[in-house]
């Protein structure tokens, strides 16, 4: 079944064409992977599909019994609400349902009030209405659902008890999406979910839309995740779309074989027209020499073929991308930065104790661990922004750093681009302009205010004063945010050829497995080394988890082996009467739980005959259940002590 449907879809802002022809189609259950450059009009068309904005020309079908759920921005709440009213917002109209069926339920138990049977049977019938209701929009399994989403996505106590209106713009992302996955959905349209997430939720959110059982479309940079999520790529490109049967991977080779496909149709096209138009200039030129009309004919007719012929376009084999080229830089000593008992706190809680570490000249290492465990400030108290409590940072000798900070700022936001390149780097107008068009910063783009860049422009910018500076000591933290998959796939090309050291934080997969040599893991205020990339990383963590089962397992056999034998033991060590008097006793025990267990089974299955009787009489109803209740308590607590009795 089509669930989505977009065909030929044009869309223009001012004289400023996004999308020329577009189409898309999704089918119940698919995922679908949103690609392509930054600005190209992804977002765009996941508004046109929320019905957010119309489109120009073209045709938009969504299936009417189908739910979408999307935000594309962070909506505005009341400022009393806390993240977790944020969340019940996705659970408004059961959590309706079941405020009427305990305002029902607390009539029931009144009784002050002299009910009548009518109206005793019209609440019955009300409350009955009400519970199937909750039952139908999952209100038995709606905690369950909040608790493991905000489990999954690292959603802690604290957290949910904090007020929205407080939140970081990050942490307020982290939220909208939970609410999103908490919506009972059809379709999810997801604009980079994984922003702001660590890895681990990431790899959550992975499992998660893996079991989710409706369709979604991910506009998302990052490859690894777009590999273990999506079943097809949809490329958008020069405002028009391209469909791939695949995961990222398969679209890279796939992508690759049809331009060159094209680009062999291309040549062949060309070379048959070129040989066509040479027919037609010697017929004309015949008919000239022989004046004879029928040349003229011949080539006439000739050049409506090459008018109807279906042209070719084409292809961009090589697109538009920004150009890093690594500058000359003398190299650094040997050992670049040590760490020796390195202590960091904060009011008092440590945030890492006893850090040792030692990173060496051309290593590429990676920095990995959750949210918060200390990785940015770990940066920052090797480069000497903050102060350690305990310990020493030792940088080596002829270390020049370049750091590229998570939140790329400026001092001096008003200047322009081209006067923060001239000051900066002490060139002359024509170098920076020269030096910012690598960059892709063209024309008037080098007279933009630095406060007005967007976060790609702003990343683009720092990269561009780096990579001419005397550098051999880069220290990135996230280093591809906000860049889309051209620039990374730039991005990367230029640090395998960077000759110097690479200290990096990513929660990138894709960009760790290619750039790391070495992995080093802060968790639980510990930092661990670990060799290879992330693939590498990965491993051994799984061998290690592994092993720590295996073990767990052996002791908890071990340990309940001994608890059984003391408990023989203990018996044992009893004699004469008494060790015969233990031995009867435990059997007429034995015997009593297992007359009592069939005694209340019995009791139990009269209850419920009796309420099937009288379905009308509220009163009656109440008072039974609560008698059942209690003996299945007590049914458990009988079936507890036979099974410690006989273990």
């Amino acid at each position: 079944m089509i669930d989505i449907s977009l065909k030929q879809m044009k869309k223009s802002y001012a004289a400023d064409i996004v999308l020329r022809d577009v189409n898309l189609e999704v089918h119940s259950g698919e995922k679908i992977g949103l690609i392509g450059p930054n600005g190209s009009g992804k977002t765009t068309i996941l508004k046109i599909i929320a019905g957010k904005t119309d489109c120009d020309e073209g045709s938009r079908f969504v299936h009417r019994d189908k739910k979408i759920g999307y935000l594309d921005q962070i909506p505005a709440f009341p400022e009393s609400y806390t993240v977790t009213d944020v969340l019940n917002g996705a659970f408004a109209p059961v959590i309706e349902v079941k405020r009427k069926m305990r305002a029902l339920e607390d009539t029931f138990e009144d009784r002050s009030e002299n009910h009548g049977h009518a109206d005793a049977d019209r609440r019955m019938a009300a409350y009955g209405k009400l519970q199937v209701e909750f039952e139908r929009q999952g209100g038995y399994e709606y905690e369950t659902k909040l608790e493991k989403i905000c489990t999954g996505l690292k959603l802690m106590p604290d957290f949910l008890r904090r007020y929205f209106r407080h939140l970081s713009s990050g942490e307020k992302s982290i939220v909208v999406l939970a609410k999103i996955l908490l919506e009972s959905c059809d379709v999810m349209l997801l604009d980079e979910p994984t922003n702001h997430l660590d890895i681990e939720a990431i790899e959550w959110l992975e499992s998660y839309l893996g079991d989710f059982p409706g369709g979604a479309i991910i506009v998302s940079h990052d490859r690894y995740f777009l590999d273990k999520t999506v079943h097809h790529i949809l490329e958008l490109e020069g405002g028009r779309t391209e469909a791939y049967h695949g995961n990222y991977t398969y679209f890279v080779k796939e992508r690759e074989r049809r331009l060159f496909a094209q680009f062999e149709q291309y040549k062949n096209q060309e070379k048959k027209i070129k040989a066509m138009e040479a027919a037609i200039k010697r017929f004309r030129e015949w008919g000239r020499r022989s004046d004879d009309p029928r040349m003229f004919r011949k080539a006439a007719n000739m050049e409506k073929r090459i008018e109807r012929m279906e042209k070719v376009d084409k292809p961009v084999l090589e697109r538009r991308r920004i150009k890093l080229n690594a500058a000359n830089s003398r190299r650094s000593g040997t050992d670049v930065v040590s760490l020796e008992r390195l202590a960091k706190r904060f009011d008092g809680t440590a945030l890492f104790e006893d850090l040792n570490g030692l990173i060496r000249y051309r290593e590429h290492v990676a920095v990995l661990g959750r949210n918060g465990s200390g990785k940015s400030t770990l940066l920052k108290l090797m480069l000497g922004q903050l102060e350690s409590d305990e310990g020493t940072v030792r940088m080596g000798s002829q270390v020049r750093v370049g750091y590229l900070e998570q939140e790329v700022s400026f001092p001096d936001p008003q200047r322009t681009i081209i006067d923060e390149i001239r000051h900066v780097l002490e060139v002359d107008a024509g170098k920076a302009r020269a030096y910012l068009a690598k960059m892709l910063f063209l024309r008037d783009d080098a007279f933009k205010q630095i406060a007005n860049l967007s976060g790609g422009e702003l990343v683009r910018l720092k990269w561009c004063l780096l990579m001419h500076q005397d550098i051999n000591f880069l220290v990135l933290d996230e280093p591809t945010n906000h860049l889309d998959i051209d620039s990374r796939e730039v991005l990367e090309e230029y640090l395998s050829e960077f000759a110097g050291t690479i200290l990096f934080v990513s929660h990138d997969r894709f960009f760790i497995n290619k750039m790391a040599d070495r992995v080093l893991h802060l968790a639980d205020k510990r930092l661990t080394n670990y060799p290879g990339n992330y693939d590498d990383f990965k491993e051994t963590r799984s061998r290690i988890d592994q092993r720590a089962g295996d073990e767990r397992g052996a002791q908890k056999k071990q340990s309940d082996g001994a608890l059984r034998q003391s408990r023989k033991s203990g018996l044992s060590r009893h004699t004469g009467k008494r060790s015969q008097y233990v031995k009867s006793g435990s059997k007429n025990r034995k015997r009593k739980l297992e007359a009592d267990l069939d005694t209340l089974e019995s009791a139990i299955a009269e209850l419920e005959s009796e309420m099937a009787k009288h379905p009308s009489d509220y009163q009656k109803q109440q008072d039974l259940h609560k008698e059942q209740s209690k003996l299945h308590r007590r049914l458990d607590e009988l079936l507890e002590a036979l099974i410690e009795l006989e273990a």
